[in-house]
């Protein structure tokens, strides 16, 4: 009975990752649909940077709204198969429950990529359907560099939030303000993926896998630099738990949480 019901809330956190992988690429992907697939859009707001910003925002708030949503909760919200190793790593995931997360989260991405380019037809084909790929005139090597970069930051990101019980609370926000601000930045070299699943499910819509082995082995290295690095500095401390967003008592948390076990110092507060 037990193995049982450990195994019903194992499928569930493998299908939560599924469904938030997929709600978050539906809406980054229309939302660079909307800003570089249309021509009204681009016509009411002509400025490059500003439709920039604008999918940034979106696509990040897609992934916070993921992380806060009653799906989020279930699994904490990975979404990216770069985060699910870093936790893997980090023993806060064992072996068989990382390659079903990955497994789901690009099934997420691929359908959500087919259904985006089904919805939205011609104007996806004229955005990629949301491909990412390196900004022209930049040389590969400075493009995989840039990949690996912004991974190292959002892992080492992720894992400051989660080190305090305090601060998870305001992992999510503090995700999407990165992400957002990253596609700012280094969309236009870069496309800015972070994350395998993100750019394997719009290549796949496409049949289009230029460049595809960058996305993949970039996010990879990038998460492998910033767990290596978190273990060699003895002042950074581990992420309590492998759930970007943690209620203070959840009972049903599978993975290897330390964040009810935490002991606070009496009259002290939270770390």
């Amino acid at each position: 009975m037990e193995k049982s019901i450990i195994m019903n809330l194992r499928v569930k956190y493998y299908f939560s990752e599924f469904i938030g992988t997929f709600a978050m690429m539906f809406i980054g992907i229309s939302a660079i649909v909307l800003n570089f697939g249309t021509q009204t859009m681009q016509e009411a707001v002509p400025s490059f940077p500003v439709r920039l910003l604008l999918t940034g925002f979106l696509f990040a708030s897609g992934a916070t709204l993921v992380v806060y949503s009653p799906v989020g909760r279930i699994s904490g919200a990975h979404l990216n198969p770069a985060v699910s190793l870093a936790f893997l790593l980090e023993k806060k995931l064992g072996v068989v429950d990382f390659a079903a997360f990955s497994s789901m989260q690009m099934l997420g991405s691929i359908i959500a990529a087919v259904l985006a380019l089904v919805a939205w037809s011609d104007n996806a084909l004229e955005a990629n359907v949301g491909m990412t790929l390196p900004g022209q005139g930049y040389p590969i090597v400075l493009v995989f560099s840039v990949e690996v970069f912004i991974t190292f930051l959002l892992i080492s990101l992720i894992f400051y939030f989660l080190h305090s019980r305090t601060l998870t609370r305001f992992a999510g926000i503090a995700v999407g303000l990165l992400i957002a601000t990253l596609v700012f930045l280094t969309a236009p070299v870069s496309g800015t993926s972070l994350n395998p699943a993100r750019s394997i499910g719009p290549a796949i819509a496409a049949s289009n896998f230029s460049y595809l082995w960058l996305y993949i082995i970039a996010p990879v290295l990038g998460s492998l630099i910033a767990v290596a690095i978190h273990k060699k500095i003895s002042f950074l401390h581990c992420p309590l738990c492998a759930k970007l967003n943690h209620e203070k008592m959840d009972k049903d948390c599978r993975y290897n949480c330390n964040f009810d076990t935490l002991k606070v110092p009496p009259g002290g507060d939270e770390k």
